[in-house]
């Protein structure tokens, strides 16, 4: 939860450094002397947030008001201009039924952050299917295919995908079973015939040769059972 409240903060932080940057600082900082030195009164994230955008913050002094006083009514009324903020920007539809009291600030206010966790995760979504797949993230932007749509077609790539590859897995073991088989079959050739007289000059037992031809295997079973390998013609 903590960390939860500390992301919102950043993130409303990070919003008003951005809107001071298009639009300066429209509330100064407020001011007060203690002891002879400057301290500051009101406007501690204002501050911060000039100082992430470059922009030296003008402020105003308090003049004889009691700091307590001020700073406890500047709260109060920063928390609700937050809060309208926040439901100007993520549910605009329901400010009109704040204004006219048909909806309490605080629902309105816990709507639009729904609505606003809603769009987050759908950009996050978003951005994940465009690093993805480009054409669909396109389609989804241009408006053939909402992104549930584009979704289910890139889910449905990536499984005709994997049967692709196990399709190719299961060919590549079958291959390799049938070069073991190949190579238990030029372990013993036999020739006969003509072909057999051509190459007795050139050949003796337990030499290596490359044969073309059609093969017929044999077999059969005494101490140990064997495979012969003949080449026809």
């Amino acid at each position: 939860m903590m960390e939860e409240e500390e992301e919102e903060e950043e993130e409303e932080l990070e919003e008003l450094a951005q809107d001071i940057k298009a639009n300066g600082l429209q509330q100064p900082l407020v001011v007060d002397y203690l002891n002879g030195q400057e301290m500051l009164i009101d406007g501690r994230n204002r501050r911060e947030a000039c100082k992430r955008v470059g922009i030296v913050p003008h402020h105003v002094l308090l003049d004889g008001q009691d700091a307590v006083t001020y700073i406890l009514s500047a709260n109060i009324n920063r928390r609700h201009l937050t809060k309208a903020a926040v439901v100007l920007k993520h549910a605009p539809d329901l400010a009109n039924n704040v204004i006219m009291g048909h909806l309490s600030l605080d629902n309105a206010y816990e709507e639009a952050r729904v609505r606003k966790g809603r769009a987050e995760t759908y950009e996050s979504r978003f951005n994940a299917l465009k690093a993805a797949a480009p054409d669909l993230a396109e389609m989804v932007t241009d408006g053939p295919l909402n992104l549930e749509e584009a979704q289910a077609a890139y889910d449905q790539r990536v499984s005709e995908e994997e049967r692709r590859k196990k399709g190719m897995a299961r060919c590549l073991h079958e291959l390799a079973m049938h070069s073991d088989l190949l190579e238990r079959q030029r372990e013993q050739v036999a020739v006969f015939g003509q072909l057999a007289t051509e190459l007795h000059p050139m050949l003796k037992k337990g030499a290596e040769v490359y044969c073309e031809g059609r093969l017929r295997l044999d077999s059969w079973t005494g101490d140990l059972t064997r495979i012969l390998s003949q080449v026809e013609d």
